[in-house]
């Protein structure tokens, strides 16, 4: 029988300087725009120091800034969607302001410096925005949580010290470019809100409320259109799962909620310890922990040191490249970047570790996994703001691909 056997993933944060390319999909690439921030905010604050008249916007901007910093560590900011979210709308739009208003006030040598830092540091795109603001809105919807919590820096009972106002607005205007146009009532909505307790954000209210308008419009006319496409599927036939509905039970399953019905089958779920008839577990055995029977799915605790990790990890940051799927298409159906760690690589020192690796793997399979002829490379993933990978079957349909070796993924 083939057996689907999964390892605890290698999700991991790395702070790494002087990458390029997208930003909003690598926590990684992430950290290193906070950096940019910070030095720019360095400058900043010296050139508002330094300066006899100190203006109200550029202390603003330094105080938002500052607001996302403190006292959250940088862990804490690139892993929090809203903070990662504003630190990309600050060093990208804010910044656009703060820039008009250096160049009014004539200070040619602030802005030299920092034109010079920008082209030395990564700094965030127009897609990382829309990246970042998508992520906030799939989490919303994958663990159906509160706007208006949201809105105050509270993802499900964790109060951070962010707030959004006008992001709200920015937020509805992505929802409405996606056609989401119900939840794009609900942030266009908690703008005004917003717009109404924030008193020294500037908002147009009157903006908030003609988006909203057409937001309404379009929402009526998509459920007079969803009325239709109902009624012509009520008289469906058979228990195929409709797109839909297997995107509410992969939700469900993301919130940790159980989907099993059948108690029996649960009962029989349990965790034990094995030498799997190998010597070198007699002494530690392996923890396994079983989660289906049929088909057989496992996870073994415990079988990778965090030196050996944290290897990994470090060894990875320069190569890590925008996720792909098939045909190396980019799509927001994955939201990583990743690398590929091969067991005959050029570098002497990752060649040993990952034959140790995979040579303790397979003692635990009982499989021969070693060499590009016996399995795919190691995978490294490193998932960003909001990110993930949907369903979907690691297999290929093309006959091409089959062979005897794809038994199972580790």
């Amino acid at each position: 029988m083939m057996k689907l056997i999964f390892l605890d993933g290698l999700f991991f944060l790395l702070l790494t300087r002087g990458l390029n390319g997208e930003v909003y999909s690598s926590t990684a690439h992430l950290s290193t725009v906070l950096n940019t921030g910070k030095e720019i905010i360095k400058q900043l604050e010296k050139y508002i120091k330094d300066a006899e008249a100190k203006t109200a916007r550029l202390q603003n901007y330094v105080n938002l800034f500052n607001n996302i910093l403190e006292p959250s560590s940088a862990d804490e900011i690139i892993n929090n969607p809203l903070s990662a979210y504003q630190l990309i709308k600050q060093l990208l739009v804010d910044w656009e302001s703060v820039e008009q208003l250096l160049n009014d006030s004539f200070e040619q040598e602030i802005i030299q410096e920092i034109h010079t830092s920008r082209q030395d540091l990564l700094m965030p795109k127009e897609q990382d925005l829309v990246g970042a603001a998508m992520a906030i809105l799939r989490l919303q919807e994958m663990y159906n949580l509160n706007i208006s919590d949201l809105a105050r820096g509270n993802i499900l009972g964790i109060q951070s010290s962010i707030r959004l106002t006008r992001d709200c607005l920015h937020l509805g205007k992505c929802c409405t470019d996606y056609q989401f146009f119900d939840l794009a009532v609900k942030w266009y909505d908690q703008a005004l809100l917003m717009s109404k307790e924030d008193t020294n954000q500037v908002v147009d209210t009157e903006e908030i409320s003609q988006y909203l308008d057409e937001a309404r419009k379009a929402m009526e006319n998509e459920g007079f259109q969803d009325s239709i496409t109902s009624a012509r599927s009520k008289y469906k036939l058979g228990l195929e799962l409709s797109p839909e509905e297997e995107a509410t039970n992969f939700y469900a399953l993301c919130r940790g909620e159980q989907l099993r019905q059948n108690g029996l089958e649960e009962a029989k779920l349990n965790c034990y310890l094995s030498d799997r008839r190998d010597a070198s577990f007699y002494i530690n055995p392996i923890k396994v922990e079983v989660h289906s029977h049929d088909p057989p799915i496992f996870t073994f605790h415990d079988v990778i040191y965090e030196s050996e990790i944290n290897f990994i990890k470090e060894f990875s940051k320069p190569r890590l490249q925008r996720s792909t799927v098939a045909d190396d298409h980019v799509t927001d159906a994955r939201i990583s970047q990743n690398t590929w760690l091969f067991d005959e690589d050029e570098d002497k020192q990752l060649r040993q570790k990952l034959k140790i690796i995979t040579g303790r793997l397979s003692r635990i399979t009982g499989l021969n996994i070693y060499g590009i002829n016996n399995s795919e490379p190691l995978q490294v993933a490193n998932y960003g703001i909001g990110g993930y990978y949907y369903p979907h079957f690691d297999f290929f349909q093309n006959s091409r691909y089959q062979t005897p070796e794809e038994v199972c993924e580790i």
